[in-house]
């Protein structure tokens, strides 16, 4: 699980793919999984809903 530290760090386009894919009606178990295969992270699917909320919140 990310700190709040680690969260703030985390990239722009991490956060739109994620809220793209959460428009897709996606659960965070595969968000979690398409992530890593994109970016170098470790997520749990609670860090997803955290950085969702980030996300709509930053952008």
């Amino acid at each position: 699980m990310l700190t709040d530290k680690e969260l703030a760090a985390v990239p722009e386009e991490l956060l739109k793919d994620l809220l793209r894919y959460s428009e897709y009606g996606w659960r965070e178990r595969r968000i979690v999984s398409l992530l890593a295969r994109s970016y170098p992270v470790v997520l749990t699917e609670a860090d997803v809903r955290k950085l969702r909320r980030l996300g709509q919140k930053k952008l």
